[in-house]
């Protein structure tokens, strides 16, 4: 990859669009980027990277720094690159996240990639991912890989020459990324702990289940069972007969239940047919009311005609008699509305005459409005030039008071964005410092944390241990409390045989041996059952927080090892300095950062100052022509009213006066003609009610008086037909007539209580048929042969449940004694190879090499051999570098120790004894052979770059001549080296220049020959 042209807008130090074009170099491949401290030398760097990959050239450095404090609001921040693979040409441009103008909202971070080919730029990708994504396809390295590749930082490879093993380490992890194998390793020694941890888990197991079971061994335990099956087939042999002489009991209870019930029966039918005989009185009673019922429904229709004509009779009476009230209602208010048109008719003219005057009132009303108006005007045109006069004068005293504002805030501007430009400066140094700060504060705070979780692991065993006593104990609780309840129940039993007796369980008249009581008292064994449990849970949990408690005693040691790795890489002799400079940048950073807060905000308020200014002189002078336009209306206005006030009468000084007379005239007008309206419509309106109101009660009447003989007539006619009946009269026929559904009730009645005798008699023959020889049985007797014969099966079954249960827990007991034996054997073959793998990994080995030092030290020989290579054309080729093969101290890191060979004197010596330009060109070909190894192992495209930040100032005149000649030979194979330095002997060495130079809008850079 070769870079050709870079574009930075906003960015960094360069306020506007900056172009760096390398292809203006021509055929010089060797240029120097210079310029004063802070000026915007490393940004060049910063841009280039940022272009490729989205992240800059220095991990302290965010995409929150990049964007330029000297860059106009509206401006965007982008990085633009134009390079070469092969052939090929391509453009990358990317925008980082950045404040949109005016809006809370940020505008998001963009990429674009473009091919360059003949017919114009063909899109690539267009997304911040797939770019990152393409970019590593084209180049094959991340942005660590580049960083190491192509940015040789300050020093730092000077110091690995000549630094100890332990360091030397630290730096060859951060360049070749070897984190993964400490990974490896710390990974297979947790491995090989849990295993460890997991052979005493299943060696306690083991012991565990031998204790459950009361054997030392498993070929104990298995005669233990052996005992226990024989008893079980022992308790199953009693508990088979128990059960048989208890069903011989219950049949015999069951045909005394049976005879006993058909005696029952018997006794009920008899009881039944005897309370059905004594129903019948009442059933022939209820016949006779049915057959006078009958007679007298012959007579229903007579009777329902004599009862409608009585009904239609009184009704049509009540009608005629609301009709002669309501017509006798209509003739009176006939009479009171005619009385109230004579009234309205009387006022007719008076009302005309009120509406007359009412206009006239209005009128003049008018008039006096008119002049009231112009009065109005006079007073708002005073009031008018009044507030112009006022306006004129306030707004000479703003246009003062807005130019001396501005002025001040020019001044303030300018002052803040000095402070500002510092702030930069100061987030690096805190950037710098504040890593070294963090990791001791968390080594010191993880130390703390380690020993509060090795002590609560040592609690947790202790929990364990008694949770696991508990458990034992409440077992064998229970084991005695069983075997004492089964001996007390089997005592129970045989206290209550006799000589001679059959036995309730067995049925054997002979009881050689009765069982004995235990002697002891035996608890609830619900109670033991429930402690087993829960001492069971306990246990459990107890586990569970010792494997919590050990893990997190394992990731705080992991967590603390790597803080002490990287601490311990950063506590040297410049920590006094950096901690003092990070201390006075920490001090002077909330300034700076508050002048850049603020000073974009100053700009605005130094430009609104000059636009006020201007705008209140504008606002200055249309004030004083208002108020001479305010003078001439008052005049005008004024001469209007005295000639209006020469045209009213004395009367109409108060208009609104006026308004109300009118009004008050017009309304009494008005509500005398709706009077009369209103009048002669209730007169028509109640002349023709009163006409029909006496039409209608005089039909009614006569309709009354016809349905009232009609009704008569209909009673004499049910009397006669009542006689000829046989009844006395029509209330006896009344009285003799039952509704339908009280007699469907009576006749239901009677049916039932037919079928019910019918029913009782055909069950009595039946139950004297089933009781016929049958005697009263014993029942008591029988209930209590048959209690005993089932108390005596269930405590048999009941033994030999309980031992059924014993054996099932011994068989669970063995099944989990076989399983322990197994997986403890696989546990300790698990423990053996992890063991024997993470000592290897560790360095427990004839090398006393650990995985990440064996990878360490085969990388660092292959970047030895390479950095030979270059070494060998300079300084004569006298040196050469290796690597120690025994470590000068017994702790230092093996392969890791650096010497140099001096074939003109055949001798080796360390490398710190090298003279400074001796030094540098060991240092840079070191650095160069780390760099190519690093691409290598990174399988990326060559990269035809090379940027070196070298302290050259501290360079004697010698040393910087080999330093050169060194420097001169690096762009062979058309490599682009760029040397950054600010050392102004360079500039006469070296003729092609990126010359940096910083103002107060920012910076700039300009290549530069000769």
């Amino acid at each position: 990859m070769r870079p050709d042209r870079l574009t930075l807008t906003a960015f960094g130090p360069y306020a506007g669009r900056q172009m760096i074009d390398f292809a203006a170099l021509g055929v010089q491949r060797l240029f120097l980027i210079t310029g004063p401290t802070g000026a915007g030398k490393t940004s060049v760097l910063d841009g280039l990277c940022y272009a490729l990959f989205g992240e800059s050239s220095g991990a302290e450095r965010t995409d929150a720094h990049l964007r330029s404090q000297h860059a106009e609001p509206g401006q965007e921040t982008s990085a633009e690159l134009d390079f070469a693979l092969g052939e090929a040409l391509y453009r990358i441009r990317r925008n980082p996240a950045q404040p949109r103008p005016g809006r809370s909202s940020a505008i998001p971070a963009e990429a674009v990639l473009w091919r360059l080919t003949t017919t114009g730029p063909v899109v690539l990708a267009d997304k911040v991912r797939a770019v990152n994504e393409a970019v590593h396809g084209l180049l094959g390295y991340r942005a660590e890989e580049f960083r190491q590749v192509v940015v040789l930082p300050q020093g730092r490879f000077r110091e690995l020459l000549t630094a100890a093993p332990g360091e030397r380490q630290s730096i060859l992890r951060t360049l070749f990324r070897t984190t993964l194998y400490q990974r490896i390793e710390a990974g297979l020694k947790r491995t090989t702990a849990e295993a460890e941890q997991s052979l005493r888990v299943q060696d306690a197991i083991r012991l565990r289940s031998l204790a459950d079971l009361g054997a030392e061994s498993l070929a104990a335990a298995e005669a233990l069972r052996q005992g226990v099956a024989l008893r079980v087939a022992e308790a199953q042999g009693r508990a088979e007969a128990a059960r048989a002489a208890e069903a011989a009991a219950a049949a015999r209870k069951r045909e005394g239940d049976e005879a006993q019930a058909r005696l029952t029966a018997l006794a009920q039918t008899r009881e039944r047919v005897a309370h059905l005989a004594a129903q019948a009185p009442q059933a022939e009673a209820m016949r006779a009311r049915l057959a006078l019922a009958a007679r007298a429904a012959g007579l229903a229709a007579e009777g329902a005609t004599a009862l409608a004509a009585r009904e239609a009779a009184t009704r049509a009476a009540r009608e005629a008699a609301e009709a002669a009230t309501a017509a006798e209602r209509s003739a009176a208010g006939f009479a009171r509305a005619t009385a109230a048109l004579q009234a309205a008719e009387a006022g007719e003219a008076t009302a005309q005459a009120r509406l007359e005057q009412a206009k006239a009132l209005r009128a003049l009303a008018e008039t006096a409005r008119r002049a009231a108006a112009i009065n109005q005007e006079v007073q708002a045109a005073a009031a008018a030039h009044g507030l112009a006069a006022r306006a004129a004068a306030g707004a000479r005293a703003k246009a003062e008071a807005a130019a001396t504002q501005a002025a001040a805030a020019a001044a303030t501007r300018a002052a803040t964005a000095e402070a500002a430009a510092q702030a930069e400066r100061h987030r690096l140094v805190i950037a710098a410092g504040s890593s070294l700060a963090r990791d001791a504060a968390d080594l010191s705070g993880l130390a703390e944390a380690h020993r509060r979780h090795t002590a609560a692991q040592a609690r947790a065993a202790q929990a364990q241990l008694a949770a696991d006593r508990r458990v034992a104990a409440a077992r064998t609780a229970l084991a005695e409390a069983e075997t004492n309840w089964r001996a007390d129940a089997a005592h129970a039993l045989a206290s209550g045989l006799a000589k001679g007796a059959p036995c309730p369980v067995c049925g054997s008249t002979h009881h050689p041996t009765p069982a004995r009581a235990s002697g002891n008292a035996v608890p609830d064994l619900s109670l033991l059952r429930r402690e087993e449990a829960g001492a069971l849970a306990e246990q459990a949990e107890a586990r569970e927080a010792y494997a919590a408690a050990r893990a997190e005693t394992a990731a705080t040691e992991a967590r603390r090892q790597q803080l002490a790795g990287r601490a311990g890489a950063g506590a040297g002799p410049d920590a006094a300095p950096l901690a003092s400079s990070l201390a006075a940048a920490r001090a002077a950073l909330p300034a700076a950062e508050a002048a850049q807060r603020a000073l974009p905000d100053l700009t605005r308020a130094t430009e609104r100052a000059a636009s006020l200014a201007a705008a209140t002189r504008d606002a200055a002078a249309q004030a004083e022509a208002a108020l001479n336009a305010a003078a001439l209306r008052r005049a005008g206005a004024e001469a209007a009213a005295r000639e209006r006030a020469g045209d009213l009468p004395p009367e109409a000084a108060d208009p609104a006066a006026l308004i109300l007379r009118a009004e008050a005239a017009e309304q009494a007008g008005r509500a005398a003609l709706d009077a009369l309206r209103s009048g002669r419509d209730v007169s028509a309106a109640a002349g023709r009610a009163a006409s029909a109101g006496a039409a209608r009660a005089e039909t009614t009447a006569a309709e009354a008086a016809r349905l009232a003989t009609a009704a008569l007539a209909a009673q004499s006619g049910l009397d006669g037909a009542a006689q000829a009946a046989g009844f006395a009269d029509a209330a006896a026929l009344a009285e003799a007539s039952l509704p339908a559904a009280e007699a469907e009730a009576m006749r239901r009645n009677l049916d039932a209580y037919g079928q019910a005798m019918a029913v009782a008699e055909a069950m009595q023959a039946e139950a004297m048929t089933r009781a016929e020889g049958l005697s009263p049985p014993d029942l008591p007797a029988l209930d209590l042969a048959a209690r005993i014969a089932a108390g005596a099966a269930q405590a048999a079954s009941a033994e030999a449940a309980m031992a059924g249960n014993d054996l099932g827990r011994m068989d669970e007991g063995l099944a989990r004694l076989r399983k322990a034996e197994a997986e403890l054997i696989l546990a300790r073959q698990a423990f053996e190879t992890r063991k024997s793998l993470s000592d290897l990994t560790a360095g427990q080995n004839p090398q006393r090499l650990s995985l990440e030092g064996f990878v360490l030290k085969s990388l660092l020989e292959e970047s030895l051999a390479a950095a030979n290579r270059r070494l060998s054309g300079m300084l004569g080729g006298r040196y050469r570098l290796r690597a120690r093969e025994e470590p000068e101290r017994r702790n230092a890191a093996v392969g890791l120790d650096l010497e140099v060979q001096d074939d003109w004197t055949g001798t080796l010596r360390p490398a710190a004894t090298l003279s400074g330009g001796e030094g540098f060109c060991a240092s840079l070909a070191l650095a160069l052979g780390l760099a190519d190894t690093v691409q290598a192992h990174a399988g990326a495209r060559r990269i035809d770059a090379l940027f070196i930040d070298e302290g050259f100032g501290t360079l004697d005149a010698e040393s910087l001549d080999t330093a050169m000649e060194v420097l001169m030979s690096l762009p062979g194979r058309d490599r682009l080296v760029g040397v950054v330095s600010h050392v102004d002997s360079l500039r006469d060495r070296i003729p092609a220049r990126l010359e940096v130079t910083p103002g107060r809008r920012g910076s700039t850079a300009v290549f530069r020959f000769g």
